[in-house]
């Protein structure tokens, strides 16, 4: 669904069941494209340059190898997504043609991610936060975990370089 907002005002604009067979997740959006963690649908990349038609222009998926893709982000040309137990980093430059460049594996469940400058933010299982250097989305590297002793997250916003994480007292 796509919707105007004006002042007081919601207005539908556009629709489409095109776009994801699975449950949505979290959804990105950069430019003229939409990204959806679809589930078991995998990465499914939408073009939404027409608001009221949007329309789907491809999807990648690993053939349920990695699980439902739960949460993805969008820095410039790279994605970020949270996979079943692993993070994996996406060039979407083409973005008709999503490609895998790198992965942590069992990294532990993951939830929503986030990214900019070079970083990703993920809201990890068992109320920890993961910090990952993604400079190089080849090889994406852990930097450091916040633990679950300081904070049990429930969800994480980014403003700026300050990550701000609303949970309870771990």
């Amino acid at each position: 669904y796509v919707f105007s907002i004006s002042g007081t005002s919601i207005t539908q604009v556009g629709h489409t069941t095109d776009i994801i067979s699975d449950s949505g997740y979290y959804m990105a959006v950069s430019g003229s494209q939409i990204y959806l963690a679809g589930g078991t649908s995998g990465l499914v990349v939408g073009d939404i340059s027409n608001s009221a038609h949007p329309s789907k222009q491809s999807a990648f998926t690993d053939g349920g190898l990695c699980q439902n893709f739960f949460s993805v982000t969008v820095s410039s040309n790279t994605l970020c997504a949270s996979v079943g137990t692993d993070f994996q980093v996406f060039d979407v430059s083409m973005p008709g043609q999503p490609t895998l460049l790198g992965q942590i594996s069992g990294i532990g469940y993951g939830g929503q991610v986030l990214a900019q400058n070079g970083i990703a933010y993920l809201r990890g299982s068992g109320g920890s936060n993961r910090i990952i250097n993604i400079a190089t989305p080849s090889s994406p590297q852990l930097l450091t975990t916040i633990p679950n002793t300081s904070v049990w997250n429930n969800t994480i916003a980014l403003l700026g370089n300050i990550l701000y994480v609303v949970g309870e007292n771990g």
